[in-house]
């Protein structure tokens, strides 16, 4: 819990005072230790530099200040989970020459305080307001009475040497990129390999749930040609209309040692994966936990790649069964109506920025519309595809043409082939 700033000046003065009169000054103990500990604060944000205790034993009080560049660090306040209840603070305040320090302070009017060797005791926060790479290095300084760093253990103040602290660097870093959101699955939702696209292309409720059909699979996949996926949290089902059934596709939850079986339909072999290690990466600018994964070579016919990536799927396959409809060198980027990102630089894909600029260029006005509608923002395509609710294609252009009218009202996914690969889908409802 972030603490107030505060000051408690004239209360130190009482208590230490009490104590000068009455216990030994400056009696030598065992060396207290504060350790700080250097720490890379991002352009901007705000961070908490922790500092770890050594030989914190039978403490009632203590006090110190320490100087930093103010002009490149903001200090925010101190966070401590080792002194609930008992009075620690910070405050903002100015040594005897006049320099900015903060003070930093704690007193015990209960019993005595312990805390374990190379425990975090307390932390300072500060916000990065300079530029990036500028850096300070914490000053242990003299308090604004001339008074030095102070400790009190079982009764007994201690000075330098016995109370040592150990200052550490404040480093201004570079930005945090944004942590991408748990990407839910909607409509015109896209895997990009270097072949083809991979397209939820229409949904229907199964068992009360939202399952999504995916494109191009009756092309690549006998098998697969009625298959659907949908994803809740960090799991990810398929379900085969055939049987009827259900089957776990990725768990994104499994951490390094566990593993989760695929049963995929028709009675392909079952697929194991085992998840060696779990790490957050940087991908196209945002921070996305990457799984990765082996095959078990005892019960898997084939292997899923060695990375998945939350929320998305495999860098090599949709599903654990080779090449069905995924180029062969694996996923170029994934998309959904509200964000994008780009998985692998490696392969020839259409960057998403040309896509991302082409999609936001195109309008369907009105939208909804009573069956009429044009196409707005380009000129010309290639061709134009419209399928209705249930996937069936119901209207195809090969020559461009503006001006749309729709027989029936519903709600349709128009795929517009632009040239050089590139393929905008777009929704409409028309209501008649």
């Amino acid at each position: 819990m972030l603490k107030p700033i505060y000051s408690v000046c004239l209360l130190f003065f009482f208590v230490f005072s009490g104590l000068q009169f009455t216990d030994l000054f400056g009696a030598s103990g065992p060396p207290y230790k504060f350790n700080f500990q250097e720490t890379i604060i991002p352009v901007g944000e705000t961070a908490c530099m922790d500092v770890v205790v050594e030989n914190f034993v039978d403490i009632s009080a203590f006090q110190f200040g320490f100087k930093y560049d103010t002009s490149s660090f903001q200090f925010i306040g101190i966070e401590s989970s080792q002194f609930e209840g008992s009075s620690i603070f910070a405050d903002e305040a100015a040594n005897m020459d006049g320099i900015p320090i903060v003070t930093a302070g704690y007193i015990e009017l209960g019993p005595l305080t312990n805390i374990a060797d190379s425990t975090v005791a307390f932390s300072f926060c500060f916000k990065a307001i300079g530029v990036l790479g500028a850096e300070s290095e914490l000053e242990i300084s003299n308090l604004s009475n001339g008074n030095l760093s102070t400790i009190f253990a079982d009764g007994i103040q201690h000075l330098e040497p016995d109370f040592c602290l150990v200052p550490a660097k404040l480093i201004i870093g570079e930005p945090m990129p944004p942590i991408i959101d748990t990407l839910g699955f909607e409509l015109g939702t896209t895997w990009m390999y270097d072949g083809i696209d991979i397209v939820l292309e229409r949904d229907t409720l199964i068992g009360g749930n939202t399952w999504y059909s995916l494109s191009e699979l009756s092309v690549c996949s006998r098998d697969l040609q009625e298959f659907w996926l949908r994803k809740k949290g960090e799991i990810m089902w398929m379900h085969d209309p055939e049987v009827n059934q259900e089957f776990l596709l990725y768990d994104f939850s499994k951490q390094a040692g566990e593993s989760w079986e695929i049963v995929m339909p028709n009675g392909a072999p079952k697929h194991t994966v085992i998840v060696d290690s779990v790490s957050i990466e940087e991908v196209d600018g945002r921070l996305i936990q990457v799984q990765y994964v082996h095959a078990d070579p005892y019960f898997s016919a084939y292997d899923f790649g060695n990375k998945i990536y939350n929320g998305i799927g495999s860098s090599h396959y949709l599903f654990p069964t080779g090449n069905l409809c995924e180029g062969p060198n694996g996923l170029c980027s994934f998309a959904t109506q509200s964000q994008s990102i780009e998985i692998s630089s490696e392969f020839d894909c259409i960057p998403l920025s040309v896509l991302n600029k082409n999609a936001a260029q195109i309008e369907l006005f009105p939208n909804p519309n009573n069956g009429s509608f044009q196409i707005q923002g380009i000129d010309n395509y290639e061709s134009l595809e419209i399928y209705n609710i249930n996937g069936s294609l119901v209207k195809r252009y090969d020559s461009y043409t503006a001006q749309i009218n729709m027989d029936r009202s519903g709600m349709y996914l128009l795929k517009i082939d632009l040239g050089d690969g590139v393929v905008v889908s777009k929704k409409v409802s028309c209501i008649k």
